[in-house]
């Protein structure tokens, strides 16, 4: 027996160190396997968390007039729309919904009170995938479903001469698909309702973890693309929105070069939210001072018109 053996009956010495070793490294490897799975999985159902749709109860026979609107967008895909007539109106409001609503819901919770406060004909669809419109939804392609209720309104506005101009609102997703529209074909007016500066925004503040700006592909860079965009703006927020922060909201508000723009920041609600009277109403007050500056144009444009040269009598 040499000197360091250990003498019979002595039990064995383990060695702790080499045992943490392994259980770190095999803790690490699963945590990484199970971090790449739920990775994947966003990945793989990005769409469906992107745009969940709304497939559920609604009315789609309700009290109030509306005209149907179906109309083909890229790949013949059929887009479904109502269209909401008000008398008297100035001008028209084409609507892009947020990715958890459908053409009824919108009616009955704001499409109508957005006619009422800009003295407005409404135009709101569904994007693709959404409610009775058909094919599967991705950026661009909301966007071309966008452009395609754009060019229906713009042949009604023609038909009518109602309106002054066509403004778009869009709200959360929608202020994405707003924006995206507006790049191609600039309104006269833009309402933007907790929106963000892109998407990848959002989702980022929502899954930390999880590199989001790399790997997403709806993006809706709304901050970049608004660069490009120089009409008025009337933006709103809340200021403790649970999915697009405040400050993703005030660094688009910040991209617009337009010198007319507004933003409303409001302390009583959520993302999910009903919008508020005070909302209501500076919505209305900003329609008013921008009718009254049109009524004071036109008159003055009337004043100094030349008088007409009275016609010569034989």
């Amino acid at each position: 027996m040499t000197e360091n053996s250990p003498s019979p009956g002595t039990p064995s010495v383990v060695k702790p160190k080499r045992h943490l070793f392994k259980f770190v490294r095999n803790m690490l490897v699963a945590c990484g396997v199970v971090y790449l799975v739920m990775i994947g999985y966003l990945l793989y159902n990005e769409t469906g968390l992107v745009y969940p749709g709304a497939h559920g109860q609604s009315n789609w026979e309700p009290d109030f007039e509306f005209e149907e609107v179906v109309v083909a967008s890229t790949d013949d895909s059929k887009i479904h729309g109502w269209y909401l007539p008000r008398n008297g109106a100035r001008r028209f409001v084409l609507i892009h919904h947020g990715n958890g609503e459908n053409v009824p819901q919108v009616a009955e919770r704001y499409a109508r009170a957005v006619g009422e406060a800009a003295n407005a004909n409404v135009l709101v669809y569904d994007y693709r995938g959404f409610g009775k419109s058909e094919g599967e939804p991705y950026e661009t392609g909301v966007i071309d479903d966008a452009e395609a209720m754009l060019e229906w309104l713009l042949k009604r506005a023609g038909q009518t001469q109602a309106a002054n101009g066509i403004v778009y609102f869009g709200s959360s997703i929608g202020g994405g698909v707003a924006v995206g529209l507006a790049e191609r074909h600039p309104p006269e007016r833009l309402i933007l309702d907790r929106t963000f500066d892109s998407i990848t925004t959002a989702g980022a503040e929502q899954y930390p973890w999880v590199p989001v700006r790399l790997l997403m592909r709806n993006r809706f860079d709304s901050a970049e693309r608004i660069k490009s965009i120089d009409v008025p703006l009337f933006q709103s927020h809340f200021t403790n929105d649970e999915l697009c922060s405040l400050p993703s909201a005030r660094k688009l508000f910040a991209a617009s070069p337009s010198d007319q723009k507004e933003f409303l920041e409001m302390s009583t609600g959520g993302h999910y939210d009903a919008l508020p009277p005070e909302y209501w109403e500076q919505l209305k007050s900003y329609f008013d001072q921008l009718d009254a500056e049109e009524n004071r144009v036109d008159d003055s444009d009337e004043a100094n018109a030349e008088p007409a040269v009275p016609a010569k009598v034989n």
